[in-house]
């Protein structure tokens, strides 16, 4: 196929740029530092934005920025668009929709394991009642796999610790 090639080439081409870039530019105190010490960067980014896979290869890129370091995300929006015009939002947008989704589903299942670990601790309560506050610390800790097990243990232990047997 044509153009795989140049399509591999571009990403590649994107993360080598961003292995030194992104961290000059993540460090660069004002904007007008960030356009200094990038401008060449940019350029690079911007040849490679052209490719088919530039876009998709720069939110990756984003997405691991924005989850390594704390940058401005209005500064980077806006460096993006001026240096690399829509492709660059568009690289922008779909790494914050990138991010938007792993961190609601972080949410969502950070909310099924408090939700299961609530179960556990009134299903504790209401049979061995009162708990310590190392069982309590442990089903708040305890993975969702674990506090599985210690649900089905509740209906046949005699005690508590049968439960975390």
């Amino acid at each position: 196929m044509p153009g795989v090639g140049a399509a591999r080439r571009s990403r590649g081409l994107v993360v080598a740029a961003a292995a030194g870039g992104f961290a000059a530019v993540a460090e660069a105190k004002s904007l007008r530092s960030r356009l200094k010490v990038g401008r060449k960067f940019w350029e690079l980014v911007t040849e490679a934005l052209e490719a088919p896979s530039g876009p998709d290869a720069l939110a990756t890129l984003l997405c691991y920025l924005f989850r390594v370091g704390d940058p401005n995300p209005d500064q980077v929006k806006d460096f993006l668009i001026e240096q690399a015009g829509d492709k660059g939002e568009e690289a922008y947008v779909t790494a914050a929709e990138r991010l938007t989704k792993d961190a609601a589903e972080k949410a969502a299942k950070k909310g099924r394991a408090e939700g299961r670990a609530a179960v556990v601790l009134k299903l504790l309560e209401l049979r061995f009642s009162p708990l310590t506050a190392e069982a309590v610390e442990w089903i708040e800790q305890a993975s969702a796999e674990q506090l599985d097990v210690w649900v089905e243990r509740v209906l046949s232990a005699e005690t508590l610790d049968d439960v975390f047997a």
